[in-house]
């Protein structure tokens, strides 16, 4: 497998994914984007959610069937939680009642119809992270979030935004 450099989603491509994910006939397609890009959760943390896992009022959700084994608790915030705040109150006793092969097979479509063919659902967990590194979180607050149990495993997922970069270090140039 070649390997490829890690490419951070810019607002524009962020922005097609969920008008792309807004035409899909799964309602389910669009809340998920949102909480996985704005918590970083995998897809198979998000599928697991209970509505007993969130608290709305604090604002986190509780992951209790993490990849690790170990339970962590998750802000919720931005368009995850507004997401989230849409689908209360429910009936439903899971969050995203779908199957992994739904978000699959969905996640193809809408990224086709998005130009982004070569997006893989796991980048949306990338993105996260390296955006709660840009928030000024630090390494332990992040791990937290995340789930990642040393620095090093952490920091395969930060990626930092070569225009943020470039930015930054032409504000110092000029001064």
């Amino acid at each position: 497998e070649v390997k490829r450099p890690v490419k951070r989603i810019s607002p524009v491509q962020e922005e097609a994914l969920f008008a792309s994910a807004e035409l899909l006939k799964n309602p389910f397609m669009q809340p998920l984007l949102a909480v996985a890009i704005t918590s970083g959760l995998r897809r198979g943390e998000l599928l697991s959610l209970k509505f007993t896992d969130w608290d709305r009022s604090g604002g986190w959700l509780i992951v209790r069937e993490a990849k690790s084994g170990h339970p962590r608790y998750v802000p919720v915030f931005g368009k995850g939680h507004a997401a989230l705040s849409e689908m209360w109150p429910s009936n439903r006793e899971s969050i995203f009642p779908i199957s992994a092969n739904a978000v699959r097979l969905n996640w193809n479509r809408l990224r086709r119809k998005a130009g982004l063919e070569y997006l893989r659902f796991h980048d949306l967990r990338h993105e996260a992270i390296s955006r709660l590194f840009e928030q000024g979180l630090t390494v332990p607050e992040v791990a937290s979030i995340s789930g990642h149990r040393t620095p090093s495993q952490l920091f395969r997922y930060a990626h930092a935004d070569i225009r943020r970069i470039r930015h930054k270090l032409a504000q110092n140039d000029a001064r």
